[in-house]
Order: structure tokens, then C-alpha cells, then sequence
């Protein structure tokens, strides 16, 4: 880009991109539906696994789990939780994933004009390399396409393999 050769021209050394993509909503569910049966088929999906509006789910917790993966402050993550706040997370349509009774991830969108745009996404550790994204995902997707959005944004680190795969397949 133009910012990009600016910035280089400059002195600056590229470390690492992040992508950003758009694709059609009920295409995108498509393919996260199929990779959710899949995965139910061969019995890789998670025991006890339960999507929960992200409403539902502790601020506290929620805030412990996407704070240290975003590098961004505790607080400003609880206040953005809150219902009040001006900026607030969409916390009816956001998701939250729990595996028996701990918190095993959340997908965090928001809604501009009828799209929404993944601004968050994180599974615990100890989840991480199974099915959580795939569920977290195909409930968002899900719970969007019922609420009447067409499009879906989200962005990633170029060194995140899953979320490319995805992308490219959408």
C-alpha cells in the first residue's frame, strides 16, 4: 500500500501484517457449518461444549481471557463489556464458549450498517488446536445471519494459518 512505502521509505522495517477480509455471510456460515459437521461426524467436537450469549458469561473472566492476547489493559476491556459504555461490546450477539464450567473462549463482533466484524477472538489455551474456534464461529455466524447482517469482516495476523485457510476458502 501507500502507507506502507511510505513508512518504509522512512526507515521503518515491516515486522508483520494483518489481513483483512469481507465475504458473504451465508457463504462464510456455509463453510464453518460444514467444518462444525465434520468435526461432529468424526467426533472431534468438544464434550460438554455450550455456546452462551457473551452477556452471560462474567465480564471479569472474559476480560482475564482477551486482555493478555490483545495486549490491551484489563480495564479497558471491562469498561468495553459493560452496556453503558458508548463503545460497548455487542453482548447479546457476541458469543461465549464454556467446556463443562470453565470459559473456553469468545468471538466479539460488532455491527456497522448491517455487516459485522469480528474485533475479537480468543479460546484458552487449553482449548486451542481443536474445535473451539469452529464453534465459536459457526454460532456468531449464525446468530448474524438470523439478525439480518449480509457481510462478514475479519481480520488476522498473516502468521495465523486457520484464519487464513478460512479466508481463502470464503
Amino acid at each position: 500500500s501507500e502507507a506502507a512505502a511510505f513508512l518504509e521509505g522512512v526507515g521503518f522495517d515491516c515486522h508483520h501484517r494483518t489481513l483483512h477480509f469481507e465475504t458473504g455471510l451465508a457463504s462464510f456460515h456455509t463453510i464453518v457449518d460444514g467444518l462444525r459437521g465434520r468435526m461432529q461426524r468424526t467426533g472431534r467436537l468438544l464434550q460438554d461444549a455450550r455456546i452462551v450469549p457473551l452477556a452471560a458469561a462474567p465480564a471479569w473472566d472474559v476480560a482475564a481471557l482477551v486482555a493478555p492476547e490483545f495486549a490491551a489493559p484489563h480495564a479497558a476491556i471491562l469498561r468495553r463489556l459493560s452496556p453503558t459504555a458508548l463503545d460497548a461490546f455487542d453482548l447479546q450477539r457476541s458469543v461465549a464458549l464454556y467446556v463443562g464450567s470453565d470459559l473456553a473462549g469468545v468471538l466479539i463482533y460488532s455491527w456497522h450498517g448491517g455487516d459485522v466484524e469480528i474485533e475479537v477472538i480468543v479460546v484458552s489455551p487449553a482449548f486451542r488446536a481443536g474445535a473451539a474456534n469452529v464453534l465459536l464461529l459457526e454460532a456468531a455466524t449464525r446468530t448474524a445471519l438470523d439478525g439480518g447482517a449480509e457481510r462478514f469482516r475479519f481480520f488476522c495476523d498473516e502468521r495465523t494459518r486457520d484464519t487464513l485457510g478460512l479466508a481463502r476458502r470464503a
